[in-house]
């Protein structure tokens, strides 16, 4: 299910923390309700919290799938579930359109509105789907007889520990640290339309020329997205093949913003890949 309640999805519900109250006040008493013990979709401590989700994707006997809000990170999970062919059982509320053909699978919609005299027969529905779910999986995925899936995945085995993958992911961003530190030592000359070392008077290659357009595009954006949203946490970066990378951790951009950002890298010949979690 969605983690973060996000700026349009706040409006739409009239709850700013919507996702976390379905959690607590239907599924996870649905859950309990079922006989099972819920693991929920978060995780702390030394563990790197996508590591944890695919993890517990795998092990899990039964997983509650919530379609709602076409959630891109959902959508994710719910093939790396299928793929390994593992039961599922999938729900969804009165305002999605599935974006794909169910027919002979068997969806739950529940009542967004969480509403104190119906939340009791909300959690008894999709308590009995769950076990519905449970028989009628027996053990397999649904989608795969619905599409004709034939090839199971293999679950993913690593050697690495969570310590060693955040030191590479911490390597990742000094790198780019260093790439922006290197970008603010150079200095332009209007008059020759080249880039050049501070105190060196070295012309850069146009290949550095555009590298370096990029960095100060990225620092551009960063100090964009500070100054709208003060309070969330984002990281951008570029790669060497032109793609700007706008990681929004807190969920905190709307789609009007999600557009503006996607028009305004796209026009400077650049890719934007945005993630929100």
């Amino acid at each position: 299910m969605p983690i973060t309640t996000h700026i349009d999805e706040a409006k739409l519900y009239g709850d700013s923390e919507h996702w976390i109250h379905v959690r607590e006040s239907l599924f996870i008493k649905a859950i309990e309700s079922a006989g099972m013990r819920p693991v929920l979709p978060v995780a702390s401590g030394a563990d790197l919290i996508h590591a944890r989700i695919i993890k517990n994707l795998i092990e899990c006997e039964m997983v509650l799938c919530d379609l709602s809000g076409h959630n891109p990170n959902v959508f994710f999970e719910l093939g790396v579930r299928t793929s390994l062919n593992r039961p599922i059982a999938l729900v969804k509320d009165e305002h999605l359109s599935i974006p794909f053909d169910t027919n002979g699978i068997n969806v739950l919609t529940y009542a967004s509105d969480l509403r104190p005299w119906g939340i009791e027969n909300a959690i008894d529905a999709l308590s009995e789907h769950i076990s519905e779910s449970v028989r009628t999986c027996a053990g397999e995925n649904p989608l795969w007889s619905r599409f004709g899936l034939t090839l199971t995945a293999e679950s993913p085995v690593t050697d690495e520990s969570p310590t060693e993958a955040k030191i590479d992911l911490m390597a990742e961003q000094l790198a780019t640290l260093l790439a922006a530190q290197e970008t603010k030592n150079r200095v332009w000359n209007p008059d020759s339309s080249s880039f050049f070392s501070a105190g060196l008077g070295m012309p850069k290659s146009d290949d550095e020329g555009v590298s370096i357009r990029r960095q100060s595009l990225v620092r551009d954006i960063s100090a964009d997205l500070r100054s709208k949203h003060p309070s969330a946490r984002f990281e951008v970066s570029t790669t060497a093949n032109g793609e700007v990378t706008i990681r929004d951790f807190d969920g905190a951009l709307d789609s009007a913003e999600r557009e503006s950002y996607f028009d305004r890298i796209e026009g400077a010949g650049m890719q934007l890949r945005l993630v929100s979690y």
